[in-house]
């Protein structure tokens, strides 16, 4: 495989992709761990991770109260002032970087490392030792935010004022005159496309079938119904339940396994 790919594209994989996968792999492994059945509904799935993800946070909580109140020395006084606020892997491995610089490997620096991890590479730490060689402090903006034991606040979005038509055609008559002809073309292409006819409702269509619920509406007659209205005797009619008779002695009250009568006499032909 090593012949297959250039050097940096095999360097990149081993110190940067296998590392975030490993990351990766390693949080679905334990959100699986609370989860543990795949056969489980919705909710269970949603408590489930509600509750891994308040154990990890309980546990990074723990883990950087540890980290605040370590004060290691061994990083030496370029650490010094961000001890207690970039936590303890990420001093680690600023660290590494700043015992390398000192190694002459003759390969420029191209801003992967740093762009990918987040702090300083040997080639900075070797560029500061350049500029300032009795001391080079580094400082918590040297690192990314992800390496903080104290995350900042995040402020508000800021909610854009609403523009008028001549502003706004004012914004894009600017973009269109500092834009290169390819970009006009298509700004121009963008405008002449807008939708011209209003956007009415839907049309609404008649299913197949009943509709839903008409087996419990009341029936009434509409104006356009054919149906006469029922007289005063068959509103009557409708109403009076009619009784059951026994199949026996043909009297009403009871029925035939319950039935105390003799049999009715067969009806003549």
């Amino acid at each position: 495989m090593q012949e297959m790919f250039p050097l940096h594209v095999m360097a990149y994989l081993e110190t940067t992709w296998f590392v975030y996968m490993e990351r990766v792999e390693s949080a679905h492994s334990a959100l699986k761990k609370w989860i543990s059945v795949s056969t489980g509904d919705l909710l269970r799935v949603d408590l489930a991770c509600r509750l891994a993800c308040d154990g990890q946070f309980a546990t990074i909580k723990h883990q950087t109260a540890i980290e605040q109140s370590i004060a290691d020395m061994q990083f030496g006084p370029i650490f010094a002032a961000v001890m207690g606020k970039i936590s303890v892997a990420g001093l680690k491995s600023a660290f590494w970087q700043f015992k390398l610089r000192l190694e002459n490997s003759g390969d420029a620096c191209q801003g992967l490392f740093s762009s990918n991890l987040g702090h300083p590479c040997k080639h900075c730490f070797r560029a500061r030792s350049a500029a300032q060689p009795a001391a080079m402090p580094l400082s918590a903006e040297d690192f990314d935010v992800h390496w903080w034991l104290v995350q900042p606040c995040r402020a508000a979005p800021a909610i854009a004022a609403e523009l008028e038509i001549e502003d706004a055609l004012g914004q894009v008559h600017e973009e269109y005159n500092n834009a290169s002809i390819y970009h006009q073309r298509v700004i121009l292409d963008h405008i002449a496309t807008l939708p011209t006819a209003n956007v009415l409702n839907p049309a609404v269509l008649c299913g197949r079938g009943r509709p839903a619920g008409s087996l419990g509406r009341p029936q009434r007659a509409t104006s356009t119904s054919t149906q006469r209205y029922p007289s005063q005797f068959e509103v009557v009619e409708a109403s009076v339940r009619p009784q059951r008779r026994c199949g026996r002695c043909r009297q009403s009250g009871h029925n035939a396994r319950r039935c105390q009568q003799p049999p009715a006499p067969p009806a003549s032909l």
